[in-house]
Protein backbone atom coordinates (compact mmCIF):
# COMPACT_ATOMS: atom_id res chain seq x y z
CA UNK A 1 0.00 0.00 0.00
CA UNK A 2 2.69 2.62 0.73
CA UNK A 3 5.05 0.85 -1.43
CA UNK A 4 3.08 3.05 -4.73
CA UNK A 5 3.39 5.92 -3.66
CA UNK A 6 7.06 5.43 -2.85
CA UNK A 7 7.96 4.31 -6.48
CA UNK A 8 5.77 6.92 -8.04
CA UNK A 9 8.19 9.57 -5.88
CA UNK A 10 11.66 7.63 -6.92
CA UNK A 11 9.98 7.57 -10.94
CA UNK A 12 9.77 11.36 -10.35
CA UNK A 13 12.50 12.76 -8.58
CA UNK A 14 14.76 10.11 -11.15
CA UNK A 15 13.32 12.12 -14.38
CA UNK A 16 13.34 15.34 -12.39
CA UNK A 17 17.04 14.62 -11.94
CA UNK A 18 17.52 13.39 -15.76
CA UNK A 19 15.43 16.46 -17.07
CA UNK A 20 17.84 19.13 -15.01
CA UNK A 21 21.52 17.07 -16.32
CA UNK A 22 22.39 15.58 -12.91
CA UNK A 23 22.63 12.14 -14.31
CA UNK A 24 24.62 12.02 -17.78
CA UNK A 25 26.11 9.76 -19.81
CA UNK A 26 29.77 9.87 -19.76
CA UNK A 27 31.43 11.79 -22.17
CA UNK A 28 28.67 13.92 -22.43
CA UNK A 29 27.88 17.61 -21.46
CA UNK A 30 25.67 18.16 -19.01
CA UNK A 31 22.36 19.10 -20.74
CA UNK A 32 23.46 18.36 -24.19
CA UNK A 33 20.40 17.12 -26.16
CA UNK A 34 21.49 15.67 -29.64
CA UNK A 35 19.38 13.94 -32.31
CA UNK A 36 20.35 9.92 -32.27
CA UNK A 37 19.26 7.31 -35.06
CA UNK A 38 18.79 4.11 -34.09
CA UNK A 39 18.51 1.16 -36.46
CA UNK A 40 16.19 -1.78 -36.50
CA UNK A 41 18.83 -4.21 -35.30
CA UNK A 42 18.93 -2.25 -32.03
CA UNK A 43 15.00 -1.92 -31.78
CA UNK A 44 13.16 -5.31 -31.23
CA UNK A 45 10.03 -3.65 -32.75
CA UNK A 46 11.91 -3.61 -35.98
CA UNK A 47 11.27 -0.05 -36.30
CA UNK A 48 13.96 2.40 -37.13
CA UNK A 49 13.77 5.89 -34.06
CA UNK A 50 14.90 9.26 -34.58
CA UNK A 51 15.01 10.73 -31.03
CA UNK A 52 16.09 14.37 -30.30
CA UNK A 53 17.01 14.15 -26.33
CA UNK A 54 19.56 13.17 -23.75
CA UNK A 55 21.50 10.20 -24.73
CA UNK A 56 20.63 7.20 -22.50
CA UNK A 57 17.79 8.86 -20.66
CA UNK A 58 14.23 9.46 -20.52
CA UNK A 59 15.26 13.08 -21.16
CA UNK A 60 13.52 13.34 -24.76
CA UNK A 61 11.65 15.83 -26.50
CA UNK A 62 10.50 13.92 -29.34
CA UNK A 63 10.70 10.23 -31.29
CA UNK A 64 9.99 10.01 -34.90
CA UNK A 65 10.09 6.58 -35.97
CA UNK A 66 8.96 4.02 -39.00
CA UNK A 67 8.90 0.40 -39.87
CA UNK A 68 11.74 0.31 -42.67
CA UNK A 69 10.09 1.78 -46.13
CA UNK A 70 6.35 2.01 -44.69
CA UNK A 71 5.20 5.05 -45.66
CA UNK A 72 4.21 5.93 -42.10
CA UNK A 73 5.74 7.93 -39.29
CA UNK A 74 5.15 7.63 -36.19
CA UNK A 75 5.48 10.66 -33.82
CA UNK A 76 6.12 10.28 -29.62
CA UNK A 77 6.35 14.55 -28.39
CA UNK A 78 6.96 13.50 -24.71
CA UNK A 79 6.12 16.38 -21.93
CA UNK A 80 3.59 18.90 -23.44
CA UNK A 81 4.01 22.32 -22.35
CA UNK A 82 0.47 22.05 -20.82
CA UNK A 83 -1.94 20.43 -19.10
CA UNK A 84 -3.85 17.92 -21.24
CA UNK A 85 -6.88 15.40 -20.95
CA UNK A 86 -5.52 11.71 -21.58
CA UNK A 87 -7.19 10.10 -24.38
CA UNK A 88 -8.75 13.05 -26.11
CA UNK A 89 -7.77 13.72 -29.28
CA UNK A 90 -5.35 16.30 -30.44
CA UNK A 91 -2.76 17.95 -33.41
CA UNK A 92 0.55 18.44 -33.18
CA UNK A 93 2.34 21.06 -35.27
CA UNK A 94 6.02 20.27 -36.45
CA UNK A 95 7.41 23.95 -38.23
CA UNK A 96 11.19 24.49 -39.44
CA UNK A 97 11.46 27.32 -41.67
CA UNK A 98 8.97 27.25 -44.42
CA UNK A 99 7.81 23.26 -43.78
CA UNK A 100 4.95 22.64 -41.90
CA UNK A 101 3.12 19.41 -40.65
CA UNK A 102 0.48 18.79 -38.90
CA UNK A 103 0.15 15.32 -37.42
CA UNK A 104 -3.25 14.13 -36.04
CA UNK A 105 -3.07 11.59 -32.67
CA UNK A 106 -4.02 11.35 -29.20
CA UNK A 107 -3.23 12.60 -25.60
CA UNK A 108 -1.58 9.56 -23.49
CA UNK A 109 0.11 9.52 -19.90
CA UNK A 110 3.78 9.60 -19.25
CA UNK A 111 3.99 7.05 -16.35
CA UNK A 112 7.66 7.75 -15.46
CA UNK A 113 7.13 11.93 -15.70
CA UNK A 114 3.30 11.90 -14.32
CA UNK A 115 2.65 14.18 -17.38
CA UNK A 116 1.05 13.83 -20.49
CA UNK A 117 2.65 12.99 -24.42
CA UNK A 118 1.14 13.30 -27.80
CA UNK A 119 1.04 10.19 -29.89
CA UNK A 120 0.16 10.31 -33.62
CA UNK A 121 0.69 8.63 -36.65
CA UNK A 122 0.94 10.57 -40.46
CA UNK A 123 2.00 9.27 -44.14
CA UNK A 124 5.30 9.86 -44.20
CA UNK A 125 6.65 12.51 -46.63
CA UNK A 126 10.26 12.32 -47.92
CA UNK A 127 10.47 15.45 -49.97
CA UNK A 128 9.10 17.18 -46.82
CA UNK A 129 10.62 15.66 -44.28
CA UNK A 130 14.28 16.44 -46.42
CA UNK A 131 13.16 20.27 -46.30
CA UNK A 132 13.63 19.78 -42.38
CA UNK A 133 17.67 19.53 -43.04
CA UNK A 134 17.82 23.15 -44.72
CA UNK A 135 16.40 24.52 -41.18
CA UNK A 136 17.83 25.95 -38.17
CA UNK A 137 15.55 24.90 -35.92
CA UNK A 138 12.24 22.53 -34.77
CA UNK A 139 9.38 24.24 -33.77
CA UNK A 140 7.24 21.58 -31.84
CA UNK A 141 3.47 22.22 -30.63
CA UNK A 142 0.39 19.81 -28.94
CA UNK A 143 -2.98 21.33 -29.36
CA UNK A 144 -3.33 24.87 -28.54
CA UNK A 145 0.46 25.05 -26.24
CA UNK A 146 3.29 26.90 -26.24
CA UNK A 147 6.07 25.81 -28.82
CA UNK A 148 9.27 24.00 -27.92
CA UNK A 149 11.89 24.28 -30.23
CA UNK A 150 15.18 22.54 -30.55
CA UNK A 151 17.92 23.07 -32.95
CA UNK A 152 18.48 21.09 -36.23
CA UNK A 153 22.11 22.16 -37.00
CA UNK A 154 24.26 19.51 -37.61
CA UNK A 155 21.50 16.93 -38.10
CA UNK A 156 21.19 16.87 -41.01
CA UNK A 157 23.13 13.52 -42.28
CA UNK A 158 20.95 11.83 -39.59
CA UNK A 159 17.62 13.23 -40.30
CA UNK A 160 18.69 12.08 -44.47
CA UNK A 161 19.72 8.72 -42.90
CA UNK A 162 16.16 8.23 -41.61
CA UNK A 163 14.45 9.84 -44.46
CA UNK A 164 16.20 7.06 -46.68
CA UNK A 165 14.94 4.53 -44.43
CA UNK A 166 11.43 5.35 -43.71
CA UNK A 167 10.46 5.86 -47.34
CA UNK A 168 8.78 3.58 -49.38
CA UNK A 169 10.50 2.07 -52.48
Amino acid sequence: MIKAPIKACCRLLFSLAAMSGLLTPAGAEPGARVWTLDAVSANSDGTVRLSYGLPETDDTVIRLSCAPASGLLDVLILHTQQRMTRGAGATARLMAGETRWSIRGKIIGNDESLDESFTGRATFEHSRFLRLTRADRLRISVGHGPAQSVPLGGAGETLRQFAKLCARP
